[in-house]
């Protein structure tokens, strides 16, 4: 192919074909936005030339390869949602069930097999032709790729490339923080590339008359726009559109307000006046709308016409990417090693939730389908953990947009086993660790003086990690994939987890005859802090327990602890003085004693797996059955727990709305009880 355009080239067009558009919708004198902006219409200003230009000189067997079949995914990609209905086949994926639409469901074979119906929590992925999921079997009729090699002439993949490295720049400048966007729009207002434009880009010759005036007036006066988050309470948005009632009809404006997240309420007007509807407004929210996370921002007419056509340029990126599977490489390439996009979308907190999570769906959760996409998503979740979970990120509805992502990059046994093997399950404990230090928590620290210091709001995040990771989690634990590295990470896992049971241990200690609630902290708060170590604990253990050795060396270091422990109680004692020691050291009644025993619980957690499944090795089984010393001092803190629960069930003297008889039967209860226990 001769005369190719090259990089710069392309972006030169771009650029000419986005100012035309941004200076012939600045210039209508249509005073609805929603009109001026409509979709459509911006399609054929900038996306219909951005066609043009991408087969440009391009033959026929080209266009048609590039729309056929051939070279395609060989998978669904649609993304399911809790509101379909989610069919996984049993007899093919029985370890860890993959979704499929119902559409291709029905088309496959599966539809013969034993099968459930499900839903999901987050976004997924239909596992349609999804190689790792249903590895033996071909996809449904409607993704089976012809059996033909021919590839995209390198011209024209390399054409694409330019497009969507130019258009993801767009975004990027869109999603950055104002003054990249404003100097680059400044720049193009004052470029000559317009005058370059062809005949076929600039028909009406409108361009022309516009750059004889030197006029860009329009394009810098002010808008006010209203943001809403996904969660927002419709009667707040319904009662602030009526307050402002900008042009156009009640129930157009309430709709686009919902789905794109936020409202023009002034269009093209001056600073001041803008100014002053935004502290009207504001104003309103405060005295009306007591709890809206309604906000206002007033932002020049060109940032707004970007905000508008970005979902433009999101589908058509998403749908270009989607036609071959070599295109979702290459743009999972750009994505990831040549923009900052995805910390942009989840770390500039100034964005508003539509286009952080339109841009999550169909850009992010798109590369994904790329094999170099995981691996890029794998390494930039790894280098920004502490951060990703970090701040205001997990205290909005932000964590809507991690979650899903993660959740799809852990669903790949590749890329799970991939983080596992570059430390990702110690990361999670250590965070844990660290932020449950950072409010307080210690081993033996009263859980309620904690939560009365800091509030229980405070641990809301915390217990949102814990949740999320014994989700997400759960699956993969199931059937990780055992290799060198692996089980050298699950050793060095299982060896964090006793250090955090250690950290954390014997925390909330009572005697019998309290019953005051510190500072109003209700026993159900406190049994929180326990229930989500609890939960976090069950995916680790699963996978501790899927390797033999693992399970051992777990065990054997638990003994090692709890015999150093035992060798100082009874330090000196004769085997008689001893046995006393430790029969009576559990005197709820006249010394404090907690009932949140972290490493005894777990321990007899493994124990009970590893006995029942003839796990335990008879180095072992000597050393723990052996010793009744030892048992009676590792059986100490469930003997005291059954204990206290049977006294304060038979007991009519005590108070049942005590401290501890709450704390008492809350433990107990299946909710707060580890998986294995029950």
């Amino acid at each position: 192919m001769t005369n190719e355009p090259t990089r710069e080239e392309v972006n030169i067009r771009i650029d000419q074909i986005i100012t035309r558009a941004l200076l012939i919708t600045s210039y209508q004198q249509k005073s609805d936005p929603l009109k001026n902006y409509d979709g459509f219409r911006l399609h054929e200003l900038v996306i219909a030339p951005i066609l043009r230009m991408l087969f440009e000189h391009v033959d026929y067997g080209t266009k048609d390869l590039f729309y056929s079949r051939v070279g395609g995914m060989g998978r669904c990609v649609r993304v399911l949602s809790g509101t379909e209905k989610v069919y996984t086949c049993n007899d093919c994926s029985p370890n860890i069930p993959k979704s499929l639409c119902e559409e291709c469901f029905r088309r496959s074979k599966h539809v013969k097999h034993h099968f459930s119906e499900s839903s999901v929590k987050y976004d997924v992925f239909c596992h349609c032709g999804d190689s790792e999921a249903y590895m033996n079997d071909s996809p449904c009729c409607e993704y089976q790729i012809p059996d033909n090699s021919r590839n995209m002439p390198p011209y024209f993949v390399e054409r694409i490339k330019n497009i969507i490295r130019r258009l993801l720049y767009y975004l990027e400048l869109l999603c950055g923080y104002e003054p990249s966007l404003d100097t680059h729009v400044e720049w193009l207002l004052m470029s000559d590339n317009l005058s370059k434009l062809t005949l076929v880009d600039n028909p009406s010759g409108f361009i022309s008359s516009v750059l004889k005036k030197k006029d860009n007036i329009n394009c810098n006066k002010w808008c006010v726009l209203i943001f809403r988050q996904l969660d927002e309470c419709s009667a707040n948005a319904d009662s602030c559109v009526r307050f402002v009632n900008p042009p156009g009809t009640l129930a157009d404006l309430l709709l686009d307000f919902k789905s794109h997240g936020y409202l023009c309420a002034k269009y093209k007007d001056t600073f001041d006046n803008c100014q002053t509807l935004k502290a009207r407004i504001q104003l309103l929210i405060k005295d009306s709308l007591p709890g809206s996370a309604l906000y206002c921002q007033i932002v020049k007419v060109y940032r707004l016409f970007f905000i508008k056509l970005s979902s433009n340029i999101i589908h058509f990126i998403h749908d270009t990417c989607l036609m071959k599977s070599e295109l979702c490489d290459v743009m999972s390439e750009i994505l990831f090693t040549e923009t900052s996009l995805l910390e942009k979308i989840l770390f500039n907190q100034t964005l508003w939730d539509e286009i952080r999570s339109f841009i999550t769906c169909n850009i992010f959760l798109t590369a994904l389908f790329s094999r170099k996409g995981e691996r890029n998503l794998s390494e930039f979740y790894l280098n920004h953990f502490d951060r990703l979970y970090s701040g205001p990120l997990v205290k909005s509805d932000s964590k809507l947009l991690l979650y899903p992502l993660v959740n799809q990059l852990l669903s790949s046994k590749t890329q799970f086993r991939h983080l596992v093997e570059k430390g990702f399950l110690c990361k999670i404990l250590d965070f844990l660790s660290c932020k449950l230090r950072s409010l307080g928590f210690s081993k033996g620290e009263s859980i309620s003086r904690v939560l009365k210091n800091i509030g229980p709001k405070a641990v809301d995040p915390i217990h949102g990690f814990c949740f999320n990771f014994s989700e997400i989690l759960y699956l993969p634990g199931k059937s990780i994939e055992s290799s060198g590295q692996v089980k050298s990470e699950l050793q060095k896992t299982a060896m964090r987890l006793i250090q955090l049971c250690d950290d954390f241990d014997d925390m909330e200690p009572h005697l019998m005859k309290d019953t005051y609630q510190e500072g109003g902290i209700s026993p159900y708060d406190v049994c929180t802090v326990h229930s989500m170590l609890a939960d976090i604990f069950v995916p680790f253990v699963i996978m501790i327990l899927k390797f033999d050795d693992i399970s051992n060396m777990i065990l054997s270091e638990f003994v090692r602890v709890f015999k150093q422990d035992l060798e100082r109680q009874v330090a000196n004692l004769s085997a008689q003085k001893a046995v006393e020691k430790l029969l009576t050291s559990s005197d709820i009644q006249k010394k404090p004693s907690s009932i949140f025993n972290l490493s005894t619980r777990l321990f007899f957690d493994i124990l009970t797996e590893c006995v029942v499944r003839s796990k335990l090795n008879d180095e072992l089984k000597k050393a723990i059955f052996g010793d009744q010393m030892l048992l009676m001092w590792i059986s100490r803190p469930a003997i005291t727990s059954l204990s206290l629960k049977m006294y304060v069930e038979a007991s009519f003297s005590l108070d049942p709305q005590s401290c501890v008889t709450s704390l008492t039967c809350l433990y107990h209860l299946p909710m707060a009880d580890h998986y294995l226990f029950v």
